[in-house]
């Protein structure tokens, strides 16, 4: 969280997979976000954006793509804000599933959870279509594209400049 007077700088991803879209939101809020973070002195935004998505799902993304920047001003629980936001299409690499042991933890794969069931003496497994947060106060989910119209995303000229993207493809560059 950033001072009064200070400059947010944050690297979100637009993800989609299977006619649907990850989005981020606080346990608590009843908006959704996309998924990224602020970047660190010295952080190329792409690079921050990477970072993040390991952070909080462990995530290694293959490929980014600058699609639009956004320099958006707002106030939030009456604080006055402002933020430049770098917006990449990011891809998800291939789900990997590797051999389960008894004693392993759950396998966190890419858009992908492989989870191991116990029924009496026997192991099972199966894959879940969820990324699952690293984060105790966020989560992330996957919205059907037709309905993310209709979905709170916030900031909300992000969500129409994104909405727009989807359609036309092109690079956008906003200041609000």
């Amino acid at each position: 969280m950033c001072k009064d007077g200070e400059i947010e700088i944050i690297a979100r991803a637009v993800i989609i997979k299977n006619g649907k879209m990850l989005l981020c939101r606080g346990k608590a809020d009843d908006y959704y976000f996309f998924p990224g973070g602020h970047m660190e002195f010295g952080e190329k935004a792409e690079i921050a954006l990477l970072r993040e998505l390991v952070e909080e799902i462990g995530v290694h993304a293959s490929r980014l793509r600058l699609i639009g920047i956004l320099e958006n001003r707002f106030t939030q629980k009456g604080r006055k804000r402002h933020e430049i936001n770098f917006v990449y299409h990011v891809t998800l690499p291939a789900l990997r599933v590797h051999p389960v042991r008894n004693d392993a933890p759950p396998f966190y794969g890419v858009g992908y959870r492989f989870e191991q069931f116990t029924h009496g003496s026997n192991l099972t497994a199966g894959i879940s279509n969820g990324i699952h947060s690293a984060e105790d106060h966020i989560e992330f989910v996957w919205i059907p594209l037709a309905r993310l119209g209709k979905e709170r995303v916030l900031p909300k000229p992000l969500h129409r400049l994104v909405m727009k993207w989807m359609e036309d493809k092109k690079f956008f560059a906003a200041t609000i």
